[in-house]
């Protein structure tokens, strides 16, 4: 499937979700792309995502 349509469906279903749950995924995103930020290489990103896993995060809030 191509990138296009695969972040159609995603933001269709997104749109579906109940409010606390939109906010959950967002959350959740927007912790991965600070992540992604601050990586210089695959493996940095990994190390991070560890040790600031945004699913512990979320899990605590």
């Amino acid at each position: 499937m191509n990138d296009q349509l695969m972040e159609l469906l995603l933001k269709s279903e997104v749109r579906k979700l109940p409010e606390n749950k939109k906010r959950l995924y967002q959350f959740i995103i927007d912790m991965e792309d600070r992540l992604v930020e601050k990586s210089n290489t695959s493996e940095e990103y990994l190390q991070l995502f560890t040790a600031y896993s945004p699913y512990e995060i979320a899990s605590r809030q």
